[in-house]
């Protein structure tokens, strides 16, 4: 989904955020395919066999959210734009807090990423984040009320964006045993972050009707356990021990709060 990027008075939302950006996704889905679990699944960008997915966003239970990802082909450049959005609005003792999340992330067809921009809105405090891949520099800027900030960054490996975490290993393929290790830029901490993944197992998961793959994947110290389709859609993305549940949703599904 979207690279958060906070205040620092609310770090428990970034963090919930930055989980919520791997692999949303089961409850209410539409149907997987009715076919033999593959052994090894991969799509290349421009042979998904979709171009956007809605997920619903739950904390203890208690929906809160949504959040849409689409990929969008830039015929013009042979790019990638993956557009993403989210709305949120938790509600705990006297805390209510309201965060609109938009991205857009301009990537190769290996998801590297060559430039991006990420506006967000928690309670009217907006920020906005910005950069680009040029001759081996990951070029930021981040800009808030009247104040901004540069960074720069030198690369010796592609990075890429928080928002292809849920499409690396889709793209890269998918086998049980496999695993990837590779850097995200992280929009709230404005760093370069590691990202791994594993697959796990391959084969149908009663828990979770239509899944063929389980994938765990960590980040910023944190864990998620995702449940994938035959179509490599993320059905069921579980985080926080528990706490936090994304579920892939229809769109109108998905509005429902």
């Amino acid at each position: 989904m979207i690279a958060r990027f906070v205040p620092r008075s609310f770090p428990p939302l970034g963090a919930w955020l930055a989980l919520l950006l791997l692999l949303p996704g089961c409850a209410g889905a539409p149907p997987a395919h009715e076919t033999p679990p593959p052994n090894v699944l991969s799509y290349p960008l421009a042979g998904l066999p979709f171009d956007e997915y809605w997920t619903g966003i739950l904390f203890s239970g208690e929906k809160i959210g949504f959040s849409r990802l689409s990929i969008v082909p830039d015929g013009s450049t042979g790019d990638y734009v993956l557009r993403a959005e989210a709305a949120l609005r938790f509600r705990m003792l006297a805390l209510d807090k309201q965060v609109t999340l938009t991205s857009e992330d301009r990537v190769g067809p290996d998801l590297a990423l060559h430039a991006f921009s990420y506006d967000h809105d928690l309670d009217g405090h907006r920020l906005v984040v910005a950069g680009r891949v040029h001759d081996g520099v990951l070029e930021t800027e981040v800009r808030s009320g009247e104040q901004s900030e540069a960074q720069h960054f030198v690369l010796d490996a592609p990075v890429y964006p928080a928002s292809a975490i849920g499409l690396y290993p889709v793209v890269h393929g998918l086998e049980a045993g496999r695993r990837y290790d590779y850097l995200v830029y992280d929009g709230e901490t404005r760093s370069l972050a590691p990202v791994s993944q594993e697959v796990l197992a391959a084969g149908a998961d009663e828990r979770v009707p239509g899944a063929v793959f389980k994938l765990r994947t960590r980040l910023h110290g944190q864990e998620s356990l995702t449940w994938l389709d035959a179509q490599g859609r993320p059905l069921r993305d579980v985080s926080l021990n528990g706490v936090l549940v994304s579920r892939l949703e229809e769109e109108r599904a998905a509005f429902s709060i």
